[in-house]
């Protein structure tokens, strides 16, 4: 243990540090975890995710904290399941903590999304193997998880808006005015946002979060050992879990897509649901299987697959930004300062009417992203 106190200088730039450093010289990860958390009781802190040497290289160049992406990674069909758990929980938690440094440093729209994506992985792992996962320990982890992805989706979603949904905003007939009202109020909330976001990333919430998770994921306590068949599990190879969870996300896809071609509204976003669990839940899964079986029985049907199901899930996600515009701008509106309040209530509902226009102007491109991913499905005739 080691207690700084000082300030790290390179020329004329400088930052003061006031912390405390805990190196592990014996036991686990989850030894260290508890000793931290043991001390947050006491001292609320944040966590630094960067060393005093690599934040002192960045005074010296000007350099700042930079998105981190998830590392691609393989996993063989034949490593036993809790082996292969551990390695696919620590890629995502990695990719997490990893983001952190970024979202408070920086205002970085991709270090906001790819902490999403981080911890989108870690609630999708938690789905894809939750057969055979003893959620007892996790405590309310999940739900803290959920409320501070939450804190970045305001951010992510206004960042969405302001770089992408609005500038095709129509300009004629008063559009120029509106769009600009929608700009300022939507900078307005963000930049609020923003701040409960750092608040919370900088601070003990975060600290204790993304403790939570190292204990959990190195305390190996996860799998369940109650019933004879759960301790089989644990010598088996995750390969043939892999398969048959794959086979259940698909399926499911499918009954929801077939669902939406001749359906609603809400039977793409239950589609999109759908879509988003079999790429992001189904994504451990085929770490494990793409190079075998994957998706479709063979590599090359699995690649095939995997890529028109990201194409689909996209093409959806474009679809869900759109319906969720009019969402956005009902919490927006709980911010603008009373002055502003008629003019910005003009432009939401001419914005919330446009985007109905296009959301139906988009079905037909969702259909024929749809039958290219069941045609890559069924593979070549």
């Amino acid at each position: 243990l080691a207690y700084d106190r000082g300030r790290i200088t390179a020329g004329p730039h400088g930052q003061a540090i006031h912390e405390l450093e805990l190196e592990l010289k014996q036991g686990s990860d989850a030894d260290l975890a508890d000793a931290v958390l043991a001390f947050l009781d006491r001292v609320p802190a944040g966590l630094q995710t960067l060393g005093k040497a690599a934040r002192g290289f960045q005074l010296a160049t000007g350099d700042t904290p930079q998105p981190v992406f998830q590392e691609k990674q393989r996993i063989s069909a034949d490593t036993v399941l809790p082996e292969a758990v551990a390695l696919i929980l620590r890629s995502a938690f990695a990719q997490a903590l990893a983001n952190q440094a970024a979202v408070v440093a920086t205002e970085a729209p991709e270090a906001v999304h790819q902490m999403r994506v981080g911890l989108r992985r870690l609630r999708s792992i938690v789905a894809a193997f939750r057969p055979v996962l003893d959620l007892s320990a996790t405590g309310d982890l999940l739900e803290r998880t959920k409320a501070f992805f939450s804190l970045l989706g305001d951010v992510r979603e206004a960042d969405v808006f302001l770089t992408e949904t609005v500038d095709t905003f129509p300009q004629s007939h008063g559009g120029g005015e509106r769009h600009a009202v929608l700009v300022r109020e939507v900078e307005r909330f963000r930049d609020q946002a923003r701040k409960r976001m750092i608040a919370h990333a900088a601070g003990p919430e975060f600290a204790r979060l993304a403790l939570g998770w190292l204990r959990w994921i190195e305390g190996g306590d996860w799998l369940r050992n109650d019933q004879p068949l759960d301790r089989l599990l644990q010598t088996r190879p995750v390969g043939a879990f892999a398969a048959g969870r794959l086979e259940s996300l698909t399926r499911k896809l499918v009954k929801r897509g077939h669902r939406a071609l001749t359906g609603s509204v809400d039977d793409w976003h239950a589609a999109r649901i759908a879509a988003k669990k079999l790429r992001y839940a189904g994504g451990p899964l085929l770490t494990v299987v793409d190079h075998e079986a994957g998706l479709k029985g063979t590599a090359q049907g699995s690649r095939r697959a995997t890529k028109r199901l990201a194409r689909l899930q996209d093409e959806l996600g474009r679809f869900n930004d759109l319906c969720n515009v009019p969402l956005l701008l009902d919490r927006v509106a709980a911010s603008v300062p009373p002055g502003s309040r008629p003019a910005f209530a003009v432009a939401a509902a001419y914005c919330g009417g446009w985007c109905d226009a296009r959301v139906a102007h988009a079905i037909p491109r969702l259909e024929t992203t749809w039958q290219a991913f069941e045609a890559a499905m069924k593979g070549p005739a």
